[in-house]
């Protein structure tokens, strides 16, 4: 991402046109630009552009570094503070000079204003920015020209410390293509401070780490000299005294006179080694600097792809877990379902015949029990009748057995039906039995029945469900609104020959982010539903090297997003395709909005001849 942004700082004295150069490279008047003698800029201001086919540019205005309305304490506090508003790091300072004033000693005092507010590594950074082009266009004049004529002595410093580096601007052209030109030349120098620098900006930490070298070496310079200026007054101390004694002769003069020499040699010799050691160890910090940020980029990715995949593992673990719990737990409810039913039955069958048993063993014994006694009755009777043979007619006697048989018949029989009304009465109790049994029975079924028509219902749902389209207007498309980025192509309807809807046509852009959300109220419960963005890329669509993402997210955070990345690149060419963002089972109880995204907002490529239908919410079998 740092690559494809720039950060650009405007420095230079008041009335140089600093404020109008940021506005040219915005390509829109955003820093405020007057001709006066106190400067306009009081604080740094900071604002982005898009350059077409180029990087994305930040350009931070700051106050004039010669302006004598603000104090140099308070100008070194506010510029200092235009490396906390860029992140990555200043990639060039602009030194803006004027080709319609005379260049004086100020431009000089610019300089070393910058430095000091910084330090010399500053310098490795800066392109020297002529304004006024449109006078030198008016005499026919280039910048070499305007050198030829001659080229004051604090100019040519300027130029030889920002390593000759220089471009003219005309602020005041209409000219797009001039506009355009002019950025590109600037950019191809910010492009070779690249290159010399090793692609490393520069950054508040790089400032602090070189100020405290800087102030380290200079305590070092300090004692280094605190200390010769010692040993040089104690030597002229020494000198006084033999001088007062007695004048030392002059050989021995001459001779402390060359170790003194030797002596200066000696540290002038130290303070170049010093430079050198400083300048080695610069180097040193920087690769450190880069090697380190290469090195926790790298174990970012690495533990942001690690705990992806553990997340997605777990998920999945997870679910299969829940899915055989799910399916033992309902074996489990059937098989106790069935159990319970055979005991039912086997209950209810085993009783009736236990009290049928009872009764047809009850029946056999009262019966067995009644012949018994109406045997010994009849006996009785016999022996009584025989008894009165005797003293009665034979024939009453035998009357009178006949009728005594006949009513044992009677009572035989009626004992008899009785027994049959009881068994065809326990019969009729066994009988409802079963009918309830088979009642039992018949209710279970019925509420399988029940059960399976409920599913039965949730297909015929999944089924009927419809699908929801939102079309290209309804999304929310970054600079769909701008014609030099989007355009809207009419389109006949999926559900009506004679309606029309409009697709969005991308011309180009390096920021694509297209946006959508659905109610749940328009979806069947108990449906598993699919999203999917239908495009379109041309023959002569570019810049899709970088795959784009996609996430889907539920109602009320009930699940975690889906994100996944796809590569359009292999569908240029094509027609209509389907970019899938997810799917998901709409429940009943959600309730709120489904969202979706498809964007690719980091590589910051421009990407051409996308066309955006619509988003389908599909049921999904």
């Amino acid at each position: 991402m740092s690559e494809l942004i720039k950060n650009i700082v405007l420095v230079g004295r008041t009335g140089n046109g600093k404020s109008a150069t940021g506005n040219t490279l915005l390509g829109k008047e955003m820093f405020e630009s007057k001709r006066q003698a106190v400067g306009v800029t009081k604080k740094c201001k900071m604002y982005r552009a898009a350059i077409q086919d180029g990087p994305i540019i930040n350009v931070i205005d700051t106050p004039g570094l010669c302006d004598s309305a603000i104090l140099l304490e308070e100008l070194s506090k506010e510029i200092t503070n235009c490396l906390n508003m860029t992140e990555e790091g200043i990639h060039a300072v602009l030194l803006v000079l004027s080709v319609k004033t005379r260049v004086s000693e100020e431009e000089e005092s610019t300089i070393n204003t910058l430095q000091s507010i910084f330090d010399s590594k500053i310098l490795d950074y800066c392109i020297v920015v002529f304004t006024g082009g449109d006078e030198l266009e008016q005499d026919n004049q280039t910048l070499d020209d305007f050198f030829s004529a001659g080229c004051p002595e604090v100019l040519t410093k300027a130029l030889r410390l920002c390593h000759g580096r220089k471009v003219v601007f005309n602020n005041r052209t209409t000219d797009e293509e001039k506009k355009a030109e002019q950025i590109t030349k600037l950019l191809a120098l910010v492009a070779d401070i690249g290159e010399k620098t090793g692609g490393i900006p520069y950054t508040y930490q790089m400032h602090l780490k070189i100020k405290e070298e800087i102030e380290k070496h200079k305590e070092q310079e300090r004692a280094i000299k605190a200390k010769n200026l010692a040993e040089a007054e104690q030597a002229v101390r020494l000198d006084k005294i033999r001088m007062d004694q007695e004048m030392i002769a002059l050989a021995e003069e001459n001779g402390r006179v060359k170790e003194q020499e030797r002596a200066i040699e000696a540290n002038t010799i130290a303070e170049a080694k010093l430079a050198l050691v400083k300048e080695e160890l610069q180097k040193e910090h920087e690769k450190n600097m880069q090697k380190m940020a290469e090195e926790n980029k790298k174990r970012r990715e690495q533990e942001k792809e690690i705990q992806s995949k553990n997340l997605e593992e777990a998920e999945l673990a997870r679910r299969q877990e829940k899915i055989r719990m799910d399916q033992e737990m309902i074996a489990l409810a059937e098989e106790n379902r069935r159990l319970k039913e055979q005991e039912k039955a086997v209950e209810a069958n085993n009783l009736a015949e236990a009290k049928l048993a009872l009764v047809k063993e009850e029946l056999r014994k009262e019966l067995e029990e009644k012949m018994q006694l109406m045997a010994e009755k009849n006996n009785e009777k016999l022996r009584e009748q025989e008894r009165m043979i005797d003293s009665k007619k034979r024939v009453e006697a035998e009357q009178a057995v006949l009728h005594d048989k006949l009513r044992m018949q009677q009572e035989l029989i009626a004992l008899v039906e009785a027994g049959e009304k009881r068994m065809e009465q326990q019969r009729a109790i066994e009988s409802k039995n079963r009918a309830e049994a088979e009642l039992v029975v018949m209710r279970e079924k019925l509420r399988m029945t029940d059960e399976k028509l409920r599913m039965e219902k949730e297909k015929i749902g999944q089924l009927t469900a419809q699908v929801i389209r939102i079309y290209a207007r309804d999304l929310d498309i970054a600079w769909s609104e701008n014609i030099s980025y989007w355009s809207w192509l009419p389109l006949q309807s999926e559900t009506s020959s004679d309606t029309l809807v409009e697709a969005a046509t991308l011309r180009e852009v390096c920021w694509l982010c297209i946006n959508g959300k659905v109610d749940t109220v328009e979806l069947t419960p108990e449906t598993k539903y699919e999203v999917v963005y239908v495009v379109k890329l041309e023959d002569t669509a570019s810049g899709w090297e970088t795959p784009v993402n996609l996430k889907l997210t539920l109602p009320n955070n009930r699940a975690r997003p889906q994100e996944r990345s796809v590569s359009l690149e292999e569908h240029i060419g094509k027609p209509w395709v389907d970019i899938k963002a997810g799917e998901f089972m709409m429940s009943a109880e959600d309730t709120g909005e489904v969202s979706f995204s498809l964007y690719e907002t980091e590589n910051g490529s421009w990407k051409r001849g996308l066309t955006v239908k619509c988003v389908e919410i599909r049921p999904k079998n």
